[in-house]
């Protein structure tokens, strides 16, 4: 995964001259003008509340990665039902279908793949070829939890930013997390980048799991919701991470 292609609308959120936000198809209405200054007062105080408390407040950011997620095809939905037991928990469901994407789909880079640096894949591509990157993989176990009838809020998948122990700067990720129901929290479920063979209770919750630095977005019940001045203070540690360990 490419930084660069994770967070494209960043840069011109506070730039009203480079995303025509005072702009408008009658350029003298003063009605439009209007509705785009409210629109950017409503951004920046999303902006804000983010910024004071670290939790994510949805806005108008144009992504659309939810489409990814394709619990419905009918392929998927058969192995989410070899995978998984009806009778199952979420937290047990999730921890097969992590365990078996990561035993049986291998990790290639999109060059390997598809001769490109940068190309995500829908659940059914990585699955026909048993190979994928980072978010290519984390998009299929999302998929395969949705059809194995894991409650679509109990799930996200993240892109960001991971701590690299063999390089000076962070790496991009993608990856996707399960909301287990003992406490409420969020916890990894990695099938690239960290993998664990732990279950779901003994896994350290995300907010305290240093090694993951940062997310911009991440998809959640149908929506993309961007996260670009949330998390900071996991951030902040993340930096640090080297002088801690």
């Amino acid at each position: 995964m490419r930084i660069n292609s994770i967070n494209p609308y960043l840069v011109n959120m506070l730039l009203p001259e480079n995303n025509n936000l005072f702009r408008s198809k009658k350029s003298n209405s003063v009605s439009s003008v209007t509705v785009n200054v409210f629109n950017l007062i409503n951004n920046l105080q999303s902006i804000t509340t983010a910024i004071k408390t670290g939790i994510a407040v949805e806005q108008n950011s144009r992504l659309d990665y939810s489409k990814y997620i394709t619990s419905n095809n009918s392929t998927i939905r058969s192995l989410a039902r070899e995978i998984t037991n009806y009778f199952d928990s979420g937290a047990e469901k999730m921890y097969k279908i992590e365990q078996w994407v990561q035993q049986n789909i291998e990790y290639k880079t999109d060059i390997e793949n598809y001769g490109a640096l940068e190309c995500w894949a829908y659940p059914i591509e990585t699955l026909n070829r048993r190979s994928g990157d980072c978010e290519d993989q984390a998009f299929l176990v999302h998929t395969l939890g949705l059809a194995s009838n894991v409650e679509p809020n109990r799930l996200r998948t993240y892109g960001g930013l991971v701590f690299d122990p063999n390089n000076t700067v962070p790496g991009g990720h993608g990856w996707t997390a399960y909301r287990r129901e003992g406490d409420n929290k969020w916890v990894t479920l990695d099938s690239t980048y960290y993998c664990t063979s732990n279950s779901i209770v003994e896994r350290k919750p995300l907010s305290e799991d240093l090694r993951y630095i940062d997310d911009f977005w991440y998809i959640q019940a149908g929506k993309t919701i961007a996260t670009p001045y949330a998390n900071k203070v996991r951030y902040a540690k993340g930096l640090l991470l080297d002088i801690l360990i």
